[in-house]
């Protein structure tokens, strides 16, 4: 017989139950009907709105600890377009927000490329036709004409629309107060296109008024009414140094052609900062971090009632170099002074010297400590500076030690004596007699000098053209040479994270090139061009880095690094290593301990008694060096200067190339400040201190 269950059991279970649902009752009863006015009350005048907080980027610093880029909070003035619309008199409200800001020399953001009175006109460039608008954001003038034809493609308006045209549509669609003066009109109209702008072209970031402002405008806007005029809170980059430009980079909003390209699938908003160039651009995804989420809920009067954060952001990491500030500093500064030295010593009519470079590798393992440019650049006021900047001739915006391209000269002449020590064609006691010229047939090369009996080590140290030609047309030939080259890392990237120019080594295959593409008359390779490339000319042109990471692999004794500025990775608060970059050994190469340590006698033979001599006498720490003098299309050569110490047991290598120069001995000048500032500076410390801890 199957057992009942008895009532008190059922009362038990039924009870609990009903006392439960008691609760919700009650609880339902108040929120509808005690408290339900309240409540409705309050979603009708409270406005709940979600957004993005932007995660903090990381720091970068130099090998020592020091902090180069951080970031600086800022407040900016920006629009609530939803409350600033409803407003009794939106143009009014942003006439009253100029002139306040007018008042406290704020200058306010613009993009609208028409004069700022009557009679109206276009400006910075613009004129019809417009670009197109999908075309990808170049110069500030294709921005500016894309805006505009973006505006008239959206309102159907005549594409050669004149700037009064513009105007008088503006002043009808944007509703402007016929009493407004022209100037006013103006002022109105360049902020209702703005706004307009982030509907037509939805990619655009939110529009910002005026950036970095201080207590003063925000009293005024927080004292008198400015409906839908809000204080947002921002960061931008903090520059500690005023050197590493072109090693450092920007940072700037992204533009349509980036965000679909590359930053749509990473999870980045529209409106991201990312990095635009340089270590900025090559570490954005370790530097960026991810935002956060937060609900920020005002009343009827715009005032924030409350903030809540519904996902936290995670700061970006932060990025360490291989980098000696101090001596990147030493590198840039000796680089403007020696130039300035050499146009000194000019007469009046000579070309000047205008442009240059400097490279110091870590030879033991391809870090690179200092990397030098002139013309250069202040990150600081690189966007004030930035249309003169394009206007500079020569560029200060080129990395010129990364990306520039030059004939090597006699610095290449370790090339062409390796090569024949390496294949057996030579010895270092093989001799030529020099009489200050060389023939083939009708043709006549000469030299420097006349140097007489000369063996591998007294040719490198006189820079013996004689000597070299003997090796390239007697022993090795054009390719042979070239292989070497390639060897030794020439005319291919290092491997260093920014951009690289490859450059190129001569030879008959190359020229072959040149002349399908039609740059050369013919595909001849001619004897004497066999004879050229051997002391560093023809069509050798070989980048800065590239010449410092071949003097490295003859001071190291072989081995080839590839180039990197990154040392490690650290976690936001400097606690932990998160990832370090250990030395990359791109090849080791086929020759011998003493085939190489013939070529190192004889450039420390240069800088004992040859043409470096001069600028290194006296120097406290042993030298091995070269000099090179480039012949291009100036008047003036080029100067090359190449050297590596201690000789002995070899730290650095020391690159500087001086466009117009005319001697490497010039350039000399400035390695020496270099090698000085590295050996005096002594031993560094790798360790990096943990946040908000100090520096000893």
């Amino acid at each position: 017989m199957e057992k009942m269950i008895k009532p008190v059991r059922i009362v038990l279970i039924i009870l609990p139950l009903l006392f439960i649902l008691s609760i919700y009752v009650v609880a339902l009863y108040d929120l509808q009907v005690i408290e339900g006015a309240h409540w409705y009350e309050y979603t009708q005048n409270n406005q709940e709105t979600t957004s993005t907080v932007e995660a903090s980027r990381g720091s970068i610093l130099d090998r020592n600890g020091k902090l180069l880029v951080s970031n600086r909070s800022i407040n900016n003035v920006t629009f609530n377009w939803t409350r600033l619309i409803e407003a009794e008199n939106t143009n009014g409200v942003l006439l009253r927000l100029v002139r306040a800001a007018e008042a406290l020399e704020y200058p306010h953001i613009d993009s609208l490329a028409i004069t700022a009175s009557a009679p109206f006109d276009f400006i910075d460039g613009v004129s019809p036709p417009f670009a197109s608008p999908d075309e990808s954001s170049g110069t500030t003038e294709k921005t500016k004409q894309k805006y505009i034809r973006a505006y008239i493609e959206y309102y159907e308006l005549d594409e050669n629309a004149s700037a009064v045209e513009l105007m008088a549509h503006m002043r009808e669609t944007f509703q402007v107060d016929p009493n407004y003066t022209a100037e006013e009109a103006r002022i109105v109209v360049g902020l209702r296109f703005e706004i307009a702008l982030r509907y037509i072209i939805v990619s655009l970031s939110p529009y910002v008024f005026a950036e970095d402002v201080g207590a003063d405008l925000i009293a005024v806007i927080g004292e008198q009414d400015f409906p839908g005029i809000e204080i947002t809170e921002s960061t931008v980059r903090q520059y500690h140094t005023a050197y590493a430009a072109h090693i450092l980079g920007t940072v700037g909003l992204m533009n349509a052609v980036e965000y679909e390209d590359t930053y749509k699938n990473a999870g980045y908003p529209m409106n991201a900062y990312v990095g635009k160039d340089g270590i900025e651009k090559v570490y954005e995804t370790v530097l960026h971090g991810v935002n956060g989420i937060q609900t920020v809920t005002r009343n009827a009067s715009g005032s924030v009632i409350d903030v809540l954060t519904t996902k936290p952001t995670e700061p970006g990491d932060n990025i360490v170099l291989t980098l000696d500030i101090d001596l990147q500093e030493t590198a840039e500064n000796a680089l403007r002074t020696g130039i300035a030295e050499i146009n000194a010593g000019r007469t009046q009519g000579q070309e000047r010297a205008d442009a240059g470079a400097a490279v110091v590798l870590d030879v033991n393992s391809g870090g690179v400590l200092a990397m030098a440019n002139y013309p250069t650049f202040n990150l600081e006021t690189y966007s004030k500076d930035y249309e003169a900047l394009l206007e500079m001739n020569p560029s200060a915006l080129t990395n010129r030690a990364a990306t520039g391209l030059y004939q090597p000269g006699s610095t290449f002449k370790m090339v062409t004596a390796l090569a024949a020590l390496s294949t057996g064609k030579a010895t270092a006691q093989t001799s030529f007699t020099c009489t200050g010229v060389y023939s083939i047939g009708e043709y006549s090369y000469k030299c420097l000098g006349t140097h007489g009996t000369v063996d591998m080590v007294s040719a490198i140290e006189h820079s013996c053209n004689v000597y070299f030609y003997n090796l390239a047309y007697e022993l090795l030939g054009s390719d042979l040479i070239a292989e070497y080259a390639a060897l030794l890392g020439l005319g291919s990237a290092t491997g260093l994270e920014l951009a690289e120019a490859n450059g190129h080594i001569a030879s008959q295959a190359y020229k072959e090139r040149l002349y399908e593409d039609g740059l050369e008359d013919s595909a001849t390779w001619y004897s004497g061009q066999t004879l050229q490339s051997a002391i560093g000319q023809s069509y050798h042109q070989f980048t800065p880095i590239q010449l410092a990471s071949y003097i490295s692999i003859i001071a190291n004794g072989g081995t080839r690094y590839e180039t990197h500025l990154l040392k490690e990775v650290l976690s936001y608060d400097l606690s932990q290593v998160t990832e370090t970059r250990q030395p990359v050994v791109l090849d080791t190469l086929p020759i011998s301990a003493a085939d190489f340590g013939t070529v190192q006698e004889g450039m420390r033979s240069v800088a004992l008694y040859g043409t470096a001599s001069t600028a290194l006498a006296g120097l406290e720490v042993s030298a091995a060096a070269k000099t090179g003098t480039a012949e291009t299309n100036n008047t003036m050569d080029d100067g090359i200067f190449v050297c590596y110490a201690p000789y002995e047991n070899p730290e650095i290598a020391v690159v500087v190339i001086v466009e117009k120069g005319e001697s490497g001995a010039n350039a000399g000048r400035i390695a020496r400040d270099i090698l000085e500032a590295y050996f005096q500076t002594g031993a560094v410390s790798d360790d990096i201190q943990a946040e908000n801890s100090l520096l000893p």
